[in-house]
């Protein structure tokens, strides 16, 4: 029962809106929209709506801008991947932004509300390495997505072999990409 809508010439109003956010000098535009699922079906529809944003991706040797991650793919990104191979970093980013004011480093995900989870985030002291807190940000998130259900302040998620653990700490919104992003702070316990 999967769906997903597929507007190949949208309202020109909606082209112009997305050509001027995208700031893309692409002639045609066409838009993938998925019905409003339930959570445990989130999963398949989005794996649904990746394979017919590929497809369209290489039938017309475009580029997909995927909203939640904030990030472009050309056809070249696409990887082959097995239908229950499902991989993390293909539907989630991890990104990091220096906060000067408060001498500390911002690190959060992109891409877990397209599976209707709030995106995670964690804070370093400016200056250290992130590449451990970015694992962490991405095991956190694959936890996520096969629980699909967002944690509770105050919850403990376990995660990996070695039985990790982080706590979410704080749930708070955030406009830093203009619009509401919403978040869950974590800490490792």
């Amino acid at each position: 029962n999967w769906k997903a809508q597929v507007q190949l010439a949208p309202l020109p109003e909606i082209v112009s809106q997305w050509k001027e956010r995208l700031q893309g000098g692409h002639p045609h535009l066409a838009q993938l929209i998925a019905p409003p699922k339930t959570q445990s079906d989130r999963q398949d529809e989005v794996l649904h709506l990746a394979r017919i944003a590929r497809g369209l991706t290489l039938l017309m040797e475009g580029t997909t801008y995927d909203v939640a991650m904030g990030l472009y793919r050309n056809p070249s990104d696409w990887k082959d991947r097995d239908l229950a191979d499902v991989q993390v970093d293909d539907h989630v980013q991890v990104e990091q932004h220096e906060q000067s004011q408060d001498m500390r480093t911002w690190l959060h995900t992109r891409g877990l509300t397209k599976f209707g989870l709030d995106e995670i985030e964690t804070f370093l002291p400016l200056g250290l390495s992130a590449k451990d807190s970015e694992a962490l940000l991405y095991d956190v998130a694959q936890q996520l997505m096969v629980k699909a259900k967002n944690p509770k302040v105050g919850e403990h998620i376990a995660f990996g072999r070695e039985g990790r653990q982080v706590e979410v700490v704080r749930h708070r919104t955030d406009p830093f990409y203009g619009s509401p992003l919403p978040l869950r702070e974590i800490r490792v316990a």
